[in-house]
């Protein structure tokens, strides 16, 4: 672990070594006991300026009121696909909301102010042709928030939705009453929709001269259908000995089994169509595609003059970060990256395709974040785990040699790169190859303290990773033509 230093151009934050920083001080030291403690405290913590705030927002382009249409799309669980209901070219009959757009193109809705429909299901025939009324209900749960930046071509849009069937219960007179607490129901499940990739589907770049754009999300999991106690007791009383013999929670797994659910992640994809407008008077106008491509982070420790801003702003609007540990202001470039944060972030970056979440490694638990992360690179063959052992070691600090091999693994292993001019890099090593493809393509130019050094043994920090991730992805010719670029890949922007 070291300290992040002051970065210029495009090269990546210098790490100035703790040991050395405490050999030129050792005269300041009292005793060795002293400099340890100062070591382990060194590597153990990141530096966050007292009282760090956001900074200012940047305006993406046309904050105030707009209006997002859903035109069209498909809900899919299981071996199910429900469609969205259709409407017109006017858009008559569409689920549409109104949203306040900030300066750094993020909103938030209040939950309810997307009206979503309800269909009313008569059945006709129910044992001896007993007629019961049957209401599906989809609703939203908490609020919905998103993100739309035309510059960018990126829109994204987070929900919780549901679905409710509700028996008509008028027929029970004095026991209608029942029917607040009698239904069935699905979730509701959580869905992050993106114009990026999700699993295995690939949303539509939103087009500011249209406004238009396709959100997907194939990340979901979706629990079984769960009815309420009630509903044993209430649909026999409406259906009197039609059902009789049957016993209602076969009746759910039965349903379910024909649903295919419970549905895991990565078996389900959702799609939404949208339109967005700006409100303005009477009148519905597209929007503009000024302003800048990614939206400020509301990271304190990340000023907009540092080198690495951009990338780190390109990392949060793709969904890459959340901030370190989840922080909503914090990003930590100081703080090291691990092996199990860096299949993340790579695994985030290629769209989060579909990996099992075990697949062999002693060291990685099914249950941790990374885990379907380091699978995918085990499937994609980017990693084989450690010294030929069936560990991938997610804990261990993560050095730039590796990163570079990473890096060119996920891209193909592209060939024909000359030699670089790197001083410090071991003959033979296999990171060697690597490291020439970074500096071929411009993705890393080396050490800003001595750019004729690469440090391929130096931790990597999240500033760092940053850089690499979003000059990588900046690059397309540094690809395999054979590779499926990501969704991510920085295309020419509007002017």
């Amino acid at each position: 672990m070291g300290f992040l230093g002051t970065t210029t151009g495009s090269q990546e934050p210098f790490v100035v070594s703790a040991g050395r920083s405490l050999r030129k001080h050792r005269r300041l030291m009292s005793s060795l006991v002293m400099a340890v403690a100062v070591s382990l405290v060194a590597v153990v913590t990141v530096a966050i300026p007292a009282g760090a705030q956001p900074g200012p927002a940047v305006v993406v382009a046309n904050p105030g009121r707009v209006l997002i249409t859903v035109t069209g799309g498909a809900i899919g669980f299981g071996g199910v696909d429900l469609p969205l209901p259709p409407c017109d070219e006017v858009g008559t009959g569409c689920l549409s909301f109104t949203a306040t757009v900030a300066p750094d193109g993020s909103f938030t809705v209040a939950n309810g102010d997307l009206q979503l429909p309800r269909f009313d299901l008569p059945l006709d025939q129910l044992g001896q042709a007993i007629p019961i009324g049957l209401s599906v209900e989809t609703y939203t749960a908490g609020a919905i928030g998103g993100l739309i930046s035309p510059q960018g071509r990126l829109a994204r849009l987070e929900l919780g939705l549901g679905v409710r069937l509700v028996p008509d219960l008028s027929s029970l007179g004095p026991l209608s009453f029942l029917a607040s607490g009698a239904s069935c129901g699905i979730g509701p499940v959580q869905l992050s929709l993106t114009t990026g990739g999700s699993g295995d589907v690939t949303g539509v770049p939103y087009d500011p001269d249209t406004g238009t754009a396709s959100l997907v999300d194939g990340r979901y999991e979706v629990p079984g259908l769960a009815c309420s106690p009630l509903i044993s007791i209430i649909l026999p009383l409406l259906a009197g000995d039609a059902l009789a013999d049957v016993n209602i929670n076969d009746v759910i797994a039965t349903a379910n089994q024909a649903l295919g659910l419970p549905s895991p992640s990565g078996d389900s994809a959702v799609t939404f169509d949208i339109t967005v407008s700006r409100v303005g008077g009477d009148a519905l106008m597209p929007l503009t595609s000024g302003g800048i491509a990614w939206p400020s982070t509301g990271f304190g420790d990340v000023p907009g003059s540092a080198t690495f801003d951009e990338a780190v702003r390109w990392l949060k609007a793709q969904g890459i970060t959340t901030g370190l540990g989840g922080s909503a202001t914090v990003f930590g470039p100081g703080a090291a990256v691990n092996r199990g944060q860096m299949a993340a972030f790579v695994w985030r970056m290629m769209d989060r395709r579909n990996a099992p979440a075990d697949c062999g490694f002693t060291d990685v638990r099914s249950s941790a974040f990374f885990s379907r992360a380091v699978c995918w690179l085990k499937a994609a063959n980017v990693t084989t785990g450690v010294n030929g052992t069936s560990a991938f070691a997610p804990d261990r600090a993560l050095t730039r040699g590796e990163m570079a091999l990473f890096l060119w693994r996920v891209a193909g292993r592209p060939t024909g790169s000359p030699p670089s001019a790197f001083t410090d890099l071991a003959p033979g090593a296999a990171y060697v190859p690597a490291v020439a493809w970074l500096s071929a393509n411009g993705i890393t130019t080396g050490m800003r303290n001595d750019p004729t050094t690469f440090n391929p043994g130096g931790v990597v920090t999240r500033a760092q990773m940053a850089l690499f991730l979003y000059r990588l992805v900046s690059t397309p010719q540094a690809w395999d033509p054979a590779v499926t670029l990501p969704t991510g890949t920085v295309p020419p922007l509007p002017v």
